[in-house]
């Protein structure tokens, strides 16, 4: 089973870091790492349904272990990169750009408080939801399945995925609102830059594949 193949924890869409800040690029490339291996996932996981199951062998759960990592420490996996990718940023690195975008005392109180309380309750979400999905792949490992049991687990798994990405999103959301419309005019003028740089960058890159040349790296 591939609870994630269905999951809005997974969002497609083009990822987003702000400026030359080392930091929310860091953000991006966390969110991105959501997506970018989920068809490598979807095909590990047709490999472990092929080998396992009643054909032979136990079947491996519907996480993956770097995702049930990711879970049990209250990540994400791409479930803000909705707000990323339309500039909504998040709180842990709002806090760490405080200095650049001149984060009052107050500010800081807010967010700080903020992602403390997002992150103790993702945690917790996450690891019910490894908990849950523990218990539907044991569930079908021991050979007897209740059709009602699958229904009430796969439902509960549904609503867990679903709150842990709505928790995601509104921290993003309560971030921006905690900012003054300065600091958010500096946060688009960051995004600008870096996506002026990303489209010289892939500019250059034509140009040199276009003229034959090839890079070894």
């Amino acid at each position: 089973m591939m609870i994630f193949s269905r999951s809005s924890l997974l969002v497609c869409g083009a990822t987003l870091a702000f400026g030359a800040s080392p930091v929310l690029a860091q953000e991006s490339a966390e969110q991105d790492g959501g997506m970018a291996g989920m068809h490598q996932r979807h095909g590990q996981a047709e490999g472990r349904m092929q080998g396992g199951g009643m054909s032979g062998g136990p079947m491996l759960s519907g996480i993956s272990a770097d995702e049930k990592e990711a879970l049990l420490q209250g990540k994400g996996l791409g479930a803000g990169m909705i707000a990323m990718s339309n500039g909504y940023p998040g709180p842990k690195h709002v806090l760490e750009m405080g200095d650049e975008l001149g984060l009052t005392a107050e500010q800081k109180e807010e967010i700080g408080t903020l992602f403390a309380e997002r992150k103790a309750s993702f945690v917790e979400m996450g690891r019910e939801l490894v908990d849950k999905d523990a218990e539907l792949t044991a569930m079908f490992a021991s050979g007897s399945v209740d059709t009602g049991d699958v229904e009430k687990l796969s439902r509960e798994i549904g609503q867990l995925q679903g709150e842990l990405r709505a928790g995601h999103l509104n921290a993003h959301v309560l971030t921006w609102e905690a900012l003054t419309d300065a600091q958010r005019e500096k946060l688009a003028s960051m995004r600008g830059m870096h996506h002026g740089e990303g489209e010289r960058m892939q500019t250059r890159q034509h140009q040199r594949g276009g003229a034959g040349t090839t890079s070894g790296t």
